[in-house]
């Protein structure tokens, strides 16, 4: 039967060919042929770092000692809130000798009525009231920088463990991270090829490696034009796959 059939297209194959609607039937055919061998994969897949849209590392401003933690590892914060509480020797006694300057030169000021000497230097004495004042406000400002707070709600991850009230730590010696858990960001690096497949508004997927972890929604927010030099987050160099 099968060879019946192709005898007798091939007895009708004039007709077929003058035919408008086996022409557009055999075009149909070799585009769905050629739709088929050619690769339709429209999807990027890459390396990518899952963390917080907004999160702030915690530094020691200077050499100071810890005066108190009231926060632990993993606890929830209100913005405002104190987070570490640190003491710098060296501020605080500036901010003494300049309240000491302070007390004694008020009273100066205060008395010069009553002596003729002490009237005599108001003036002077009045304009060492100013500077140590401004003194002091100085090293007001400075020991506010030696209270963290936290400029916004948030989870306090990365404590160091050996963090504890009478220790000391150095400057710029990381203490934590306030991480905002309500957003996140996925950071990769893609080829000139696969950022070309690319563009802002586009949907995405992210696969965490932990078992167990939820399969997240992406939308793609920037694509930067141009190449990177240097990795910002060093996960995704290629000596950590």
């Amino acid at each position: 039967p099968l060879w019946s059939e192709i005898e007798a297209w091939r007895a009708r194959s004039a007709a077929i060919r003058a035919s408008r609607r086996a022409r557009r039937s055999a075009a149909c055919a070799v585009a769905l042929v050629i739709f088929g061998l050619l690769p339709w994969n429209t999807q990027v897949g890459v390396q990518g770092v899952l963390r917080s849209a907004r999160h702030l590392p915690l530094f020691a401003p200077g050499p100071s000692q810890l005066v108190a933690l009231p926060v632990g590892e993993g606890q929830r914060i209100e913005a405002g809130a104190v987070l570490v509480e640190l003491s710098a020797p060296e501020i605080d006694y500036r901010r003494q000798q300049a309240e000491h300057r302070i007390a004694r030169l008020d009273w100066q000021v205060q008395t010069a009525g009553f002596d003729e000497a002490l009237r005599a230097r108001q003036l002077v004495a009045r304009e060492e009231l100013a500077t140590a004042d401004s003194e002091r406000s100085g090293a007001a400002r400075e020991h506010e920088r030696y209270l963290l707070t936290a400029p916004f709600a948030g989870v306090l991850r990365d404590l160091r463990a050996d963090l504890a009230p009478g220790e000391w730590v150095g400057r710029q010696e990381p203490l934590a991270v306030l991480v905002d858990p309500s957003a996140w960001l996925v950071e990769t690096y893609l080829s000139e090829r696969e950022v070309a497949r690319i563009a802002p508004g586009r949907g995405g997927r992210f696969y965490p490696e932990t078992r167990g972890q939820p399969v997240l929604a992406l939308e793609v927010v920037a694509v930067e034009a141009d190449a990177a030099r240097q990795l910002a987050e060093p996960l995704l160099a290629s000596t950590h796959g």
